[in-house]
């Protein structure tokens, strides 16, 4: 009995000693990726989305657009005249206007811009992709040409989400033409110059209308000026059936002028009815469903047509502002 208990007792000990034993601590070196790693690896990318750009520029064959040219930045312009014959180029502040549209090079439409409603930017002084610059210096007035832009010429990447992927390559159809910007007097301005002013402006950090009603602010894919609240509080976890709006219109009738306070309107509707908002506002909610808090700046004659601007009192040549926030209209109705 004796020797059991001694054969018991010693058996533990074993286990004890043995079992606390520690395996020796090997830490595994940490793999770092050195500059001339991070270099390949970008200049394998970047070879790999050339060849690809290769391969469609190959197959590809435009009607009524005869002429290709590879520039040196990566563009591959499809045009319908040689861009050596550029005689009279976009100058530095004139205002580029594009109707047509931007594509991925899947077909799949990004933006459209008619002829109602183009997209414009001011050469060299906006911070639109350098692609769009690019390509902008290179075509005169009213040429129509189709644009193949590699990502680093676009939104490279960081994209420009949701509406443009991370390392899209772009595809432009367009017709190009421009504005001399006036010199004379704002009322032979053409209705550009307050908006033109405005954007001078947010590119030195000033941001039009009340600052503080969106701290966080986000820019927005839109052809006027638009950005929401980034905060997580500022965004629906899902978008209700029927929503509330808060709307304020404001208006400036020409550059420097007093920023004129239009009131607040309110209404109810519902996220998939249409004629709810005006096209534009519209268009953001279609794009960003769950966010709740905007402001949105746009010429007027984009917004509105003669007979709605005379209407409302606004000044055709001006600018219009909306800041607005969305509601569970269920909820803002129980209160």
């Amino acid at each position: 009995m004796t020797r059991t208990i001694i054969s018991i007792l010693l058996f533990g000990l074993v286990l004890l000693v043995t079992g606390c034993r520690e395996e020796p601590n090997v830490s595994q070196p940490e793999q770092v990726i050195d500059r001339a790693a991070l270099l390949r690896f970008n200049q394998e990318k970047a070879a790999n989305e050339r060849s690809y750009i290769d391969s469609i520029a190959a197959s590809r064959r435009i009607d009524g657009l005869p002429f290709y040219n590879e520039l040196t930045t990566g563009l591959r312009i499809w045009s319908e005249q040689p861009l050596t014959n550029v005689d009279q180029p976009v100058q530095l502040g004139d205002t580029v206007t594009w109707t047509g549209e931007m594509m991925l090079t899947d077909s799949t439409v990004l933006l459209r811009w008619p002829e109602g409603e183009p997209f414009q930017f001011i050469w060299k002084k906006s911070q639109w992709p350098a692609g769009f610059h690019e390509l902008a210096q290179n075509l005169q007035s009213g040429q129509e040409v189709e644009c193949i832009i590699p990502s680093h010429m676009g939104w490279g990447l960081s994209g420009w989400p949701p509406l443009i992927p991370q390392d899209a390559v772009l595809w432009l159809r367009v017709k190009q033409t421009w504005e001399v910007p006036p010199v004379e007097t704002s009322a032979q301005s053409g209705g550009r110059l307050a908006w033109n002013s405005m954007l001078d402006e947010l590119e030195q950090g000033h941001w039009p209308g009340d600052e503080n009603w969106i701290e966080y602010k986000r820019l927005a894919a839109s052809p006027c000026m638009a950005w929401y609240d980034a905060q997580d509080l500022a965004s629906f976890e899902s978008v209700p059936q029927r929503l509330h709006i808060d709307l304020k219109t404001l208006h400036l009738k020409e550059a420097g002028g007093e920023l004129l306070d239009m009131g607040v309107t309110s209404w109810d509707f519902a996220p998939d009815a249409s004629g709810q908002l005006l096209p534009v506002l519209a268009d953001l909610q279609r794009l960003y469903p769950v966010q709740k808090k905007w402001a949105c700046w746009c010429p007027v004659d984009i917004v509105f047509d003669e007979a709605s601007s005379d209407a409302l009192g606004l000044a055709s040549n001006g600018v219009v502002g909306f800041q607005w926030e969305l509601s569970d209209a269920e909820l803002v109705n129980a209160q």
